[in-house]
């Protein structure tokens, strides 16, 4: 225990029925907030309204940026203040952004919905993976349900709602491409109520209340464990490689002359092999290990995404492509779980929130090289170069000590 943390007392351990209640509760969130029915048209919707690759960019490097700014105070907010209260005004951050931009379609409030957003997802990411890594810290020690066990499931979930928001978020699209926005108020409405029910799990909380002194020592302890340094390099450069392609998506199938009613049912179909890896990904890693589970998922989905560019075959096209989001959800899980087993519970949503910063500043710096090439010669090509650069990410996970999988 740091010096700078305040014990756990046995007095405040969780019972068994409020541990169900908040991984339960987690649950629900998880599929619930994936019902974002405007995911799979939103750069088409961009596109619609601002028509340059380059302006798209823009849009998303406002939101990446933001977060990149706010991910360390805000998982600090949550070492400090408490992950229950950081979850509740994620959840309503989300309201209220997309409220500003159906009041207006300007670049202006399209750029102010992806900062209100951002504010909201910095705020969520990586402080719900810490309340519930907490909150299994108190089952029974007989208890067999592992963390990369619950985490899977909890990331199945997610793909599991945004299949039906696919769907849906579709189908609204054919009347208007406002209608999945509108939408999409009802499911983060009802995340707000469930956070609000939430428990919030006795973990070490750090003796001072000092944001940047908790963030000073957070990133101390990053840059102390060389395999800390390793794994946030590779959600760096997974984001950098894959999410970014992954944000143009609409527009790349749309190119293929595919319509918006058949993006949804493609989303929902890459959400379905997602689903898969991560229900799969603890049975996978436990017989071949985390290090070769990474590694592997890691190399094998670039190569599948990398492959696909270069068929003309529709039906080969949508089954390379969908089947390539098996290798993501088997990932994430194992990738969470090797953070989360390296650090301390003082510490664990400050870390994880510069995790995610790493993931977002990917973002800032590759979305415009992206649009930029998208622009200069075509969506095709683009794809193409930043699936090639994923394999470094595999090549920093060689690098990667061997790992005690227990």
């Amino acid at each position: 225990m740091s010096e700078n943390s305040q014990p756990i007392s046995i007095e405040t351990k969780l019972s068994f029925k409020t541990i169900r209640k908040n991984i339960l509760l987690m649950f629900f969130i998880s599929f619930i907030s994936a019902l974002e029915f405007f995911g799979p048209i939103f750069t088409l919707y961009l596109e619609e309204k601002l028509d340059s690759g380059i302006l798209i960019s823009a849009i998303f490097v406002g939101g990446a940026l933001t977060i990149v700014i706010l991910e360390g105070p805000s998982g600090a907010f949550g070492d400090l203040l408490g992950r229950k209260k950081a979850l509740i005004i994620a959840a309503f951050g989300h309201v209220l952004a997309l409220l500003f931009l159906i009041v207006g379609g300007s670049v202006f409030w399209l750029l102010f919905f992806k900062i209100i957003e951002s504010i909201a997802l910095s705020l969520w990411s990586g402080i719900d993976i810490a309340l519930i890594y907490d909150t299994l810290l108190h089952k029974p020690k007989e208890g067999k349900v592992s963390f990369k066990k619950i985490i899977g499931i909890y990331n199945m979930l997610w793909p599991s709602g945004a299949i039906l928001g696919a769907l849906v978020g579709g189908i609204l699209a054919e009347k208007s491409l406002l209608l999945p926005f509108i939408y999409t108020l009802i499911p983060w409405g009802i995340c707000t109520g469930l956070a609000l029910g939430l428990t919030e799990p006795p973990y070490e909380k750090p003796v001072h209340q000092s944001f940047l002194f908790q963030m000073k020592n957070s990133a101390k302890t990053i840059f102390k464990n060389r395999d800390l340094i390793l794994l946030i390099l590779t959600g760096f450069l997974a984001f950098a490689t894959l999410e970014v392609p992954f944000q143009f998506r609409s527009i790349f199938f749309d190119a293929r002359g595919i319509s918006p009613t058949y993006l949804g049912i493609l989303s929902a179909l890459s959400y379905v092999f997602s689903l898969l890896g991560s229900f799969f990904s603890d049975g996978i890693s436990s017989r071949i290990g985390d290090k070769l589970t990474l590694i592997l998922s890691q190399a094998l989905h670039g190569l599948f995404i990398l492959i696909v560019t270069f068929i003309t075959n529709p039906y080969i096209f949508i089954g390379i492509y969908v089947f390539s989001s098996f290798f993501w959800g088997v990932r994430w899980p194992v990738l969470s779980y090797e953070i989360n087993k390296r650090i301390k519970s003082s510490e664990r949503a400050t870390i994880n929130s510069f995790f995610n910063l790493g993931k977002e500043a990917a973002l800032v710096i590759f979305m415009p090289i992206f649009g930029g090439i998208m622009d200069i010669a075509d969506i095709t090509i683009a794809f193409q170069i930043f699936t090639i650069l994923q394999f470094g990410a595999a090549f920093l996970l060689v690098r990667l000590s061997k790992i005690n999988d227990s």
